[in-house]
């Protein structure tokens, strides 16, 4: 062997040597690497799905529930993440009375209401008020500001009751968080037996950062449970003889 060859040899030699071994990734960094390729998955799977549920909706009210009385509905619209809502019961009452309890600032109710407060009123069919609703941790209370509309429709006498948010008319506090949108609506329709067929509609959103899919699915829950306990309101004897001159009953 020449002694170009030889010295070829060597130098392989020392290169081979040279070079530090590769070690093979230990179970911890083989561990980390499948959390976090699962974790991927999973946020990407998410982010699919909520896009999907949000973009879809046919704009139908669907049945969901009934319980004591009340048939709860909801529709889905393109573009929205949260639902509305719609709960349909019967009542036997009067429309100067269902109302009388619906304009009562003061009603006491079993529900976490607290703090109500008029802060104007416009005549005898429109007002607007302020109150809390308590939220369970670790979720804040929630702070309502809302306009509130009553009309009669003079063919059919049906009274409508519509809440609107005006959640920029007075400051904020920091025990709450602001609802800054809603759309809700009572539709009180009177019927020949004397019953009243209530609408009672939410298209709101609470603010904050309860996610949608908790919030779509207590309201039903919420529905059934109060306007079961309406009938109970009405007969209330405070609202026995309340008159109003805007409402003509049937």
């Amino acid at each position: 062997m020449s002694a170009a060859v030889k010295q070829v040899e060597i130098v392989r030699n020392e290169v081979d040597t040279a070079a530090p071994a590769v070690k093979a990734p230990s179970w911890r960094r083989k561990l980390w690497r499948a959390f976090l390729g699962l974790l991927a998955l999973v946020l990407v799977t998410a982010i699919v799905a909520h896009f999907a549920f949000k973009h879809s909706g046919n704009r139908q009210w669907e049945f969901v529930t009934e319980d004591k009385g009340v048939k709860v509905y909801a529709m889905k619209v393109p573009g929205n993440s949260l639902k509305h809502f719609k709960a349909v019961f019967r009542v036997k009452s009067t429309l100067s009375r269902v109302t009388a309890f619906m304009q009562d600032n003061d009603s006491e109710l079993d529900v976490d209401f607290y703090k109500a407060v008029e802060l104007q009123r416009h005549g005898p069919q429109m007002m607007i008020t302020t109150w809390r609703s308590g939220f369970p941790a670790p979720f804040k209370d929630r702070d309502f500001v809302v306009r509130h509309t009553f009309t009669q429709n003079p063919v059919n006498k049906e009274v409508t009751y519509a809440l609107q948010s005006l959640p920029d008319l007075i400051p904020p506090e920091s025990c709450c968080v602001r609802v800054p949108r809603m759309d809700n609506a009572w539709q009180i329709i009177p019927l020949k037996n004397g019953e009243i067929e209530i609408h009672w509609l939410i298209d709101m959103d609470i603010g904050g950062f309860m996610p949608y899919f908790m919030i779509n699915n207590v309201h039903p829950e919420i529905m059934t449970d109060f306007g079961s306990k309406l009938q109970g309101y009405f007969d209330r004897a405070i609202y026995a003889n309340v008159k109003y001159d805007w409402i003509v009953e049937p």
